[in-house]
């Protein structure tokens, strides 16, 4: 925390890395307005693009606060498939334009080119995040993900690459990834459809135990009988 202008001995945080839910716990740090809350917004392909300040007592705050709006020298749309932007009010994908875009990926055209692309009205770059939202009231309202994409502890994962993993393995005749709420934070869960022949780790292959993942994604494997 540092210092802020909420008055004297007030202090601010800001939270960024994953959708901000107002949860019991945060209510109970916040109350009494000794602190503001800055809910920031942005990828890591364009950094902090927009705010959102919730103030006064937190048991008036919205469960799923507004990401906010843009801050100098950034522009955000929420458009359609076709790259239109759509009526306020209305849910399409969060685009971003303006000098915070990076670059592109490194050492891959071909994602570069898929999610930086030209405004078809202006010409000018814009990057489309995936994620769904819509344009409210107090600001931009971030909804969910278009793709299967989901974030653990601040780690971007694709499920689907880890069923890939799963059904690579000799034991596993079919997997699928979701998530799912543990000590109120998001796990990966996998469940899985065991071969008829079950086999062993194969020899120098390239199955990870459990736990093998960054930083402890994925850390238990438990057994749950069929429905």
């Amino acid at each position: 925390m540092r210092p802020g202008a909420a008055g004297p001995g007030a202090a601010r945080r800001d939270h960024r890395g994953e959708a901000l839910l107002i949860t019991p716990q945060i209510e109970r740090f916040f109350a009494g307005g000794v602190c503001r809350l800055h809910n920031h917004y942005g990828p890591t392909e364009a950094h902090v693009v927009a705010a959102y300040t919730l103030a006064g007592e937190p048991g008036g705050w919205p469960r799923r606060p507004p990401i906010g709006r843009p801050i100098s020298n950034v522009e955000i749309s929420v458009r359609d498939t076709a790259l239109r932007p759509v009526a306020t009010g209305e849910e399409g994908e969060i685009c971003i334009g303006g000098i915070a875009l990076a670059l592109g990926y490194y050492g891959r055209p071909d994602l570069t080119a898929e999610r930086f692309v030209a405004d078809p009205a202006t010409g000018s770059r814009l990057f489309r995040t995936g994620d769904l939202g819509r344009l409210g009231p107090h600001g931009f309202e971030y909804s969910a993900r278009i793709d299967r994409q989901v974030k653990v502890r601040g780690h971007r994962v694709e499920p689907v690459e880890v069923e890939v993993v799963l059904a690579d393995h000799p034991s596993v005749a079919a997997a699928a990834v979701t998530t799912c709420m543990v000590n109120g934070g998001q796990e990966l869960a996998a469940f899985i459809e065991p071969a008829a022949k079950q086999c062993g780790r194969r020899p120098g292959g390239g199955w990870c135990e459990a736990g093998a993942g960054p930083r402890g994604v994925g850390r238990d494997l438990q057994r749950t009988p069929a429905a």
